[in-house]
């Protein structure tokens, strides 16, 4: 299954991530920049940073297809 989260570099997202990675699931996420110091983030994600507030619905849904 393919995921997209919002705000894969959070302390729920990121920790979100790597249990969908673990699974076996592919995942895209939005977020703000800047990753927060000592974040770990799953080198399998595909993140994309940016405010999903400033972004059109087209564009959301650019990231979410595939």
């Amino acid at each position: 299954m393919k995921v997209f989260l919002v705000g894969g570099t959070g302390l729920l997202g990121s920790e979100a991530a790597f249990e969908f990675i673990r699974r076996g699931h592919q995942v895209t996420s939005i977020a703000l920049p800047p990753i927060p110091q000592g974040t770990i983030i799953p080198i399998e994600m595909k993140l994309h940073m940016a405010n999903y507030l400033d972004l059109s619905d087209e564009d959301i849904k650019k990231f979410m297809t595939g």
